[in-house]
C-alpha cells in the first residue's frame, strides 16, 4: 500500500509539472539575435580574406553543444537570407561556408 501511494503521488507531481508551458520563456535568438548575425558574418568576412570556404569548427570558441547549437542556427539564418552559402560533402562531416557572391 505504501509504494502504491508513493508512486501515484510521484505520477500526480509529473502531472502537474507537465501542466506548465515549456516555452514560457523560451525565446527564438534573444533580444541581440540581429546584433549576433551582423557580428558572426563581419568574423566570416575576416576569415575568409585570403580563402575561399571557411570550416565551421573555426568558428567556434568554446566548441561545446550549447555554442555549436547556437552558432549553427545563426549559419542557418545567415544562408536563409543570401549571405553566405553553405555545403557538407558527407553526412555528419564539416559544414564549408563561402560568401554568397563567390559561391
Amino acid at each position: 500500500m505504501k509504494v502504491n501511494r508513493r508512486r501515484a503521488e510521484r505520477l500526480i507531481g509529473r502531472v502537474e509539472i507537465d501542466d506548465e508551458d515549456p516555452f514560457e520563456n523560451f525565446e527564438i535568438g534573444g533580444t541581440d539575435f540581429g546584433d549576433r548575425l551582423s557580428a558572426l558574418f563581419e568574423r566570416i568576412v575576416n576569415h575568409l580574406k585570403g580563402s575561399r570556404v571557411l570550416s565551421f569548427f573555426r568558428l567556434l570558441d568554446r566548441g561545446d553543444k550549447d555554442e555549436r547549437v547556437r552558432r549553427f542556427f545563426e549559419i542557418l539564418h545567415l544562408a536563409a537570407e543570401g549571405q553566405i552559402s553553405c555545403s557538407q560533402d558527407e553526412f555528419l562531416g564539416d559544414i564549408l561556408i563561402r560568401l554568397e557572391q563567390e559561391a
